[in-house]
């Protein structure tokens, strides 16, 4: 590779002020504030842990249903007060004022119902019919105490609801049965007065008798499905209130109702056959074969007709909503006996209709006869039923059973549920190891030090033509090294990688640049100067850095005359040359100083400087300012063949390289590379360096040389 192609590959590749992050690297440079962090965090999660108070968790679990007994759900529960609640509302109603009020009052000790409540926890457990109360505080005793007091209000909220509610039903069904048993009277004395007077105590016709009993019996059948369609359409009313409060729709179903065929097919279906059954129970019992053939057939009817509620809203509630689902089923299933009950209806009617007119057609005495004894039966098979509904209704509204029970009371907690020590320091120190690397990648970005070779390479697109390693006290110069020794082998591989990177035009002209002062860049020039001048080549370092020269100082010479006193003509380039205690190395100090050095770079003085070194020397090296602030280096190393960067980490950003390797390719000024000075090795990526020669410890040693000098200069 020729200059010219380092020169392409250089400008090919911008500079990047922003590497990837390499993150093993940037933990073991962050360490420390990883641990810092994590630490501190762990402490304070810990403290948290032990000096917050502990918190004491006790649960009560409910069974809301029926209590399973011999005796219906009517004698019990008469208006359906539990059995008709969903669970969602028995959740509201555990946490409602009244319930709390009553716990806080059992309770006593001055406990408020809202303190009550911010401490309570109720859930349902998933599919099931089971409530479980969580009542958390600071006290074991208290928390156990406030949850079995607050199921005991819960209980009583309910059985004083079903009592209430059978006290009402009780006062209606008062009313009714005074007004039955008055109409009880009227029909006797009707029918008594009638006897009197026509003498007939029978229906004379066996048939007539049967035909009022009938009619009788159709007139009851219709009043008790008027009351079992009131009560399905009620409860389907309130049943899709409640599936709407969940979110979910039963339009469909409503639809359904009256655009189905299939359902409309079903239904005339199941208003025929409670016709026929109407008409067969005029002449058999209930338990004759023909009745019950007819009630199999009306409940594969009704099996049908949810069959195809069921499909058609099948879509309504999502299958991962249990209760949504459970009352969407009882919905569709109160719809099913409320077809029932209008089929039932329009067929007794049906039979009424038909049996008043066969009754119309008897003879006027035997006529009237059975109508006064449909009438009396009818009052009595009302008084009957609302003399038992009166019985079921007192004896709920004495009874204690309440429909439901305390399946598991609150027991006193051992164990806080918080704090969780142990959790809470894992959570902590994950979270600190989080948190630690987090900031450690954040203060990586921000840091605009240059931290490793890599970076350096990324930024500049240059190789690394050599490390340089920290050593204390002033940098050393190899003319004062031995003749094998790590220093010389180091320059010497930085001078070779020059020669690499040129490729076939050997470099005979070069500027040792930096980006800030005090990086090295005057030590490095020296000691590459020195480094071709023991390759048996003719050197020549010129210090034109006529800002701040100190060439002559190390050298140990006067500032003049120099340089600029060549360029002024004052004097001939080789009366200016001095002579060096280095074999094959003469230097060109600054001279006198200029008024204007970046002109001095730029001119054609300069040039001519150039020209007439190259012919004195195999090699000339310059010393030149620092790139940034000033062009003298750019200008100068234009008439060169290179230039060579030197970087010091300690001094020099990643802001300060991009701009100095921006100015290099504006310039077209062709970089051999750099050279990491006063590098401080990081871990086993730098010691293994295949550039960092000052770590290395040789497996020879030359004559007259001791091992003490070698393990010198690596403590240096």
């Amino acid at each position: 590779m020729d200059a010219e192609k380092a020169k392409e590959v250089t400008a090919s590749q911008p500079a990047n002020p922003f590497v990837e992050i390499d993150l093993y690297a940037v933990l073991m440079r962050r360490w420390h504030l990883i641990a810092i962090v994590t630490i501190g965090l762990l402490v304070i999660v810990a403290l948290y842990s032990i000096l917050i108070p502990p918190t004491y968790e006790a649960t009560c679990r409910l069974l809301i249903q029926p209590t399973q007994s011999s005796v219906s759900r009517t004698e019990w529960d008469p208006l359906g007060l539990v059995a008709t609640r969903s669970i969602g509302t028995q959740v509201e109603l555990a946490r409602s004022q009244s319930v709390l009020e009553e716990a806080a009052k059992r309770l006593g000790n001055g406990t408020e119902w809202q303190h009550l409540r911010s401490m309570l926890i109720v859930q349902p457990l998933k599919e099931t019919d089971i409530l479980v109360l969580t009542v958390r505080h600071g006290d074991p005793e208290f928390a156990a105490q406030a949850a079995n007091q607050i199921a005991e209000a819960h209980l009583i909220r309910i059985l004083e609801a079903v009592r209430s509610g059978a006290k009402a039903g009780r006062e209606y069904v008062e009313e009714q049965l005074a007004q039955a048993a008055e109409n009880v009277a009227r029909s006797r004395a009707a029918l008594a007065e009638f006897r009197a007077r026509t003498g007939q105590v029978s229906l004379e016709n066996p048939g007539s008798e049967r035909l009022a009993q009938h009619l009788a019996d159709l007139e009851n059948t219709v009043i008790n499905a008027n009351a079992e369609l009131a009560a399905a359409e009620a409860e389907a009313q309130r049943l899709e209130t409640e599936l709407s409060a969940l979110g979910h729709s039963s339009r469909k179903l409503s639809l359904a109702k009256g655009n189905s065929p299939l359902l409309v097919n079903l239904r005339g279906e199941l208003q025929k056959a409670e016709i026929e059954k109407a008409e067969l129970l005029e002449e058999y019992t209930p338990n004759a074969p023909e009745v019950q053939a007819v009630e199999k057939r009306i409940s594969a009817i009704r099996e049908q007709i949810t069959e195809a509620l069921e499909q058609v809203v099948s879509g309504e509630v999502a299958s991962d909503d249990p209760e949504a689902e459970q009352i969407r089923q009882k919905l569709v299933a109160s719809q099913v006996q409320a077809e029932a009950a209008r089929a039932r209806i329009l067929a007794c009617r049906s039979a009424l209709a038909a049996g008043r007119r066969r009754l119309e057609a008897l003879p006027a005495q035997e006529a009237k006869m059975a109508t006064l004894m449909q009438g009396l039966r009818q009052a009595e098979t009302l008084f009957n039923q609302l003399s038992e509904n009166y019985e079921r209704y007192r004896l709920v509204e004495a009874t204690n059973i309440s429909g439901a029970s305390i399946i598991d009371r609150a027991q006193v907690p051992t164990i806080p549920v918080w704090p969780k020590v142990k959790l809470n320091i894992v959570v902590g120190l994950l979270l600190g190891l989080l948190l630690g690397v987090g900031l450690a990648v954040l203060a990586e970005q921000l840091d605009v030090r240059l931290r490793s070779f890599e970076e350096i390479r990324a930024i500049t697109g240059a190789p690394l033509l050599g490390v340089y390693p920290l050593v204390r006290g002033k940098p050393p110069l190899i003319q004062e090294a031995k003749t094998l020794s790590n220093e010389i082998d180091a320059w010497r591989n930085i001078k070779a990688n020059i020669l690499f990177v040129a490729g076939d035009k050997v470099p005979r002209s070069l500027v040792v640049t930096s980006c800030f002062p005090d990086e090295g860049k005057t030590t490095a020039a020296i000691n590459l100067a020195i480094t071709y001048a023991r390759e048996a080549m003719s050197v020549v370092l010129v210090d034109a850095d006529l800002r701040r020269p100190s060439l002559h100082t190390r050298f140990e010479l006067a500032r003049g005359p120099g340089l600029a006193d060549v360029m002024v003509s004052t004097i001939s380039l080789q009366d200016a040359l001095h002579d060096t205690k280095i074999e094959n190395l003469r230097l060109l100090t600054c001279g006198k100083p200029l008024f204007n050095p970046q002109a001095a770079m730029a001119s054609t003085q300069m040039r001519t400087v150039i020209s007439e070194l190259q012919g004195m020397a195999d090699m000339i090296i310059f010393d030149a300012s620092p790139i940034l602030g000033f062009m003298d280096a750019v200008l100068l190393g234009s008439n060169l063949d290179g230039a060579v960067l030197v970087v010091d980490e300690k001094i020099a950003t990643r802001k300060a390289l991009v701009e100095a390797i921006e100015t290099l390719e504006r310039a077209h000024l062709t970089l051999f590379g750099t050279i990491a000075n006063r590098h401080r090795p990081r871990g086993l990526r730098d010691y293994y360096h295949p550039y960092y020669y000052a770590r290395y410890r040789y497996y020879y040693h030359a004559e007259g040389s001791e091992e003490g000098d070698v393990e010198d200069n690596e403590s240096a």
